[in-house]
């Protein structure tokens, strides 16, 4: 069989620098699928074996990544909870919303002077 291929010029010097050209071409390839069928057995007898590991074993992998990530959120939530908890009460002289509405107006400074009176 005969098969064109192209190669970038560099490239297809260095062959053509090669005795047999056409022997060179076809080791490299058989390597190359040899290297790859390998590779992929490899691969193969490596999920073969996941199941036997008792920690995988009728378990689906999705699932347990899920389960991971939902304690771990858990843990999170669980952790700013305790931290709210853990805040105590401030007096100001304005209510949330009537900051807020301040601060939109453009009177940050009425609000900084009330909030430095009012912790005297």
């Amino acid at each position: 069989m005969q098969l064109a291929i192209e190669l970038p010029d560099e490239l297809g010097q260095q062959v053509l620098q090669h005795g047999n050209v056409q022997q060179f071409v076809q080791r490299a390839i058989e390597r190359m699928l040899s290297e790859e069928k390998r590779s992929f057995e490899l691969h193969n007898d490596l999920m073969d074996g996941l199941p036997e590991i008792a920690c995988f074993e009728n378990k689906d992998p999705l699932s347990i990544q899920q389960g991971v990530r939902d304690e771990s959120l858990n843990k999170n939530k669980r952790h700013f909870l305790n931290h709210i908890r853990n805040i105590k009460p401030v007096k100001a002289p304005f209510s949330s919303e009537e900051m807020v509405a301040m601060l939109r107006e453009g009177k940050e400074q009425q609000l900084i002077d009330a909030q430095t009176s009012h912790g005297k």
